[in-house]
């Protein structure tokens, strides 16, 4: 038996070994495929040809997904990101850096994490949407106030003082760069020091202050001897240039131009290089040198045409690699579905030779078993006859124990009897328990509330002394004593409901006043949540004697849980009550314009304790209010319908049957 074992472990060894090695096979094949792709890719970010390492990128996501690493996955969106703020595609870049702000798991280098909210900040000005784009610094500044990263902090002040440089408000601008060159002393950052003098010279040329700026630019060049920034040092002349130009000095201008176009040559920045001889053409007129204008003119305007032609062609096959990438993904889905197919069939081969060697183990076992089954054969032969002794005794045996069964069962009906009388006693005692649990609820909800209406009683009276120094302290006690009410009405109302104490009295009751009590409740709980810009609107009952056959209580309860709802998520907007019936039912509608919800979370939202979270506000709650409606709703046999889209607003649709005449369930 040892033997067949091992012959079994060996097949089993065999198996896992055929199927391991096919599945490493295959991803050895993927990581080299994708490291050659990524080898390539980088090749043409390096180069400056961003369009095409753009579409390199993603294609590499597309096609590699399955093995692709969550830190390779936020490198590749960075370099995507990079690639279109480079190429001046400032949405695709915000896109794909909020990509990896998402991606982004390494808490213990923050670092990185400031960069991208800078980044994105800064594509937000590039496009003048200069409060996202200031809300992101601020989120980038906090965080850097938190990590104590103090570089990080002056480079985000330098991109607000851009920024409102941007706006024309330089006194603002002026502030946060001295901010940031203090900083910037303090760490001993000469890179720090040489950008935000020459942000000062770019304020005081703005401000027709020539010599200021000079005194800023010729202060940065000190600083710039001390680091190899070439472009740095290209802007600085360009701004010495503007500045000599707009003095009259058109020596000193000519020679910062001369400097700059340079350096600019050497490094082929054409943007700059178009600016440069720009402005040499424009210096030359001035002295009216209008050859060696006309030169630098036909410089400028060849240049320029260049730099678009390029841009059109590379927009041209940016556009073309979008276009394939349909294509490339289509294609990428039948290669894996014949990977899948090629994966199956080899399995399937193994596991059929796996079979194979299975069933002939096993015959030679059946063989092995027969001998052993004939063996036994003979041994039970022998026992035959000692068996048959056995069998007269059993036979005794069983005599008697029919005896004792018969006796057995006279007094099984006795016991029956007596456990029919224990399960009514434990029957009643439920009963009582819950009758008692029952009248406990009602208990603590009067021991409960009696003295906390006297504290909201007092805490009123001393309110309306708008001149007490403890006003506000007041105000806070009242506001909370309110919230721990209506906390306290949820938990007892959500306890009757689980141990299903609610009584349904219906009667007929005019809609009229329904909505008239609901709307005063609603302005009250709209005035104490401090919103009274949000508008409030009940749709006019066309008929004012119209009535319905229902649980008043319990349907104002419902409604005015998701108008409290609507009045929490909503900060601007409006919310709106609606009323039909038809059909033998009564609908109610409530629309708002709030925050809206998730399309995956709606199924959660009546769940016991689920609130609605948002990233940007904490709202307060037990999330007990929405399952608390959707219970009344059951228990008067109603349905609720919700749709929500997110930033939009959110619509609750209720229906309850119009029952014919009254009762009490």
């Amino acid at each position: 038996m040892g033997r067949f074992n091992a012959m079994k472990k060996l097949a089993l060894l065999y198996l896992l070994v055929v199927i391991s090695s096919s599945f490493l096979y295959a991803q050895d094949i993927e990581t080299e495929k994708l490291k050659l792709n990524i080898t390539v890719a980088n090749k043409f970010y390096e180069g400056g040809n961003y369009n095409s390492a753009i579409t390199s990128y993603i294609e590499i996501i597309n096609n590699f997904n399955e093995i692709i690493s969550d830190s390779l996955q936020f490198e590749l969106n960075l370099r995507i990101a990079t690639s279109f703020y480079l190429s001046g595609n400032f949405n695709k870049a915000i896109y794909y850096y909020s990509s990896c702000t998402n991606l982004y798991t390494n808490v213990s280098d923050t670092t990185q994490l400031i960069k991208l909210y800078r980044k994105i900040g800064i594509s937000y000005r590039k496009l003048k949407l200069y409060e996202k784009s200031q809300h992101f610094y601020s989120i980038g500044l906090k965080l850097a106030y938190k990590t104590k990263e103090k570089k990080s902090i002056a480079d985000i002040y330098i991109s607000l003082g851009n920024l409102f440089r941007e706006k024309s408000n330089y006194i603002k601008a002026k502030q946060y760069f001295e901010r940031s060159i203090q900083i910037g002393r303090e760490i001993k950052d000469t890179l720090n020091l040489a950008i935000n003098y020459v942000n000062f010279a770019e304020l005081a040329y703005l401000s027709n202050e020539y010599d200021s700026a000079i005194y800023y630019l010729e202060k940065s060049l000190k600083y710039q001897r001390f680091i190899d920034h070439k472009f740095l040092d290209s802007g600085t002349y360009l701004y010495l240039a503007k500045s000599y130009q707009k003095k009259g000095n058109y020596k000193s201008a000519e020679m910062y131009l001369n400097r700059t176009i340079q350096i600019e040559t050497a490094s082929y920045s054409p943007k700059r290089l178009i600016t440069a001889f720009k402005l040499m053409s424009d210096i030359y007129q001035e002295q009216r040198k209008f050859e060696q204008a006309n030169i630098y003119l036909q410089k400028y305007a060849s240049l320029n045409d260049s730099i678009l032609s390029e841009e059109n062609k590379d927009n041209s096959i940016l556009y073309e690699s979008l276009q394939n990438l349909q294509h490339i993904e289509n294609e990428n889905k039948i290669n894996k579905e014949k990977l899948s197919w090629h994966k199956i069939i080899y399995i399937s081969v193994s596991i059929a030779l796996f079979l194979l060697i299975l069933i002939i183990i096993l015959l030679i076992k059946n063989q092995v078993k027969i001998k052993t089954y004939t063996n036994e054969i003979l041994k039970k032969n022998k026992q035959i006859v000692y068996q048959n002794e056995e069998i007269k005794q059993q036979n005794e045996e069983i005599t008697q124990q029919n005896e004792e069964l018969n006796t057995h069962k006279e007094n099984l009906q006795e016991l029956i009897d007596k456990k029919t009388k224990d399960l009514e006693i434990a029957l009643k005692k439920a009963e009582e328990s819950n009758r008692l649990k029952a009248l406990f609820l009602k208990n603590i909800s009067h021991e409960v509330r009696t003295p906390m209406n006297a504290i909201v009683g007092f805490a009123q009276l001393l309110s309306y002394n708008d001149n007490d120094p403890n006003y506000k302290y007041i105000e806070i006690i009242d506001k909370h004593i309110n919230e721990l009410l209506k906390l306290i009405d949820n938990i007892i109302e959500m306890s009757q409901i689980q141990a299903q104490q609610i009584k349904i009295s219906t009667n007929y009751f005019l809609v009229k006043d329904l909505f008239d009590e609901l709307y005063i409740n609603s302005l009250q709980l709209r005035e104490k949540k401090k919103k009274n810009h949000i508008s409030i609107h009940f749709e006019n009952i066309k008929n004012p004697q119209e009535k319905i056959n229902s649980d008043k209580d319990k349907i104002l309860i419902i409604l005015y849980q998701l108008i409290e709802n609507a009045i929490k998520y909503t900060e601007k907007g409006n919310i709106k009550l609606s009323y039909t019936k038809g059909n033998g039912e009564v609908i109610f509608k409530l629309v708002d314009t709030g925050i809206g919800i998730e399309r995956e979370e709606i199924s959660t939202i009546f769940e016991s304790f689920v609130k609605i979270e948002n990233s940007e506000k904490l709202y307060r709650g037990t999330g007990l209010g929405l399952s608390i409606v959707r219970n009344l709703v059951d228990i008067l046999n109603g349905n609720i319908l919700v749709e929500s889209e997110v930033d939009k607003g959110t619509s609750f649709t209720i229906s309850i049957p119009n029952i014919g005449q009254d009762k009490v369930v």
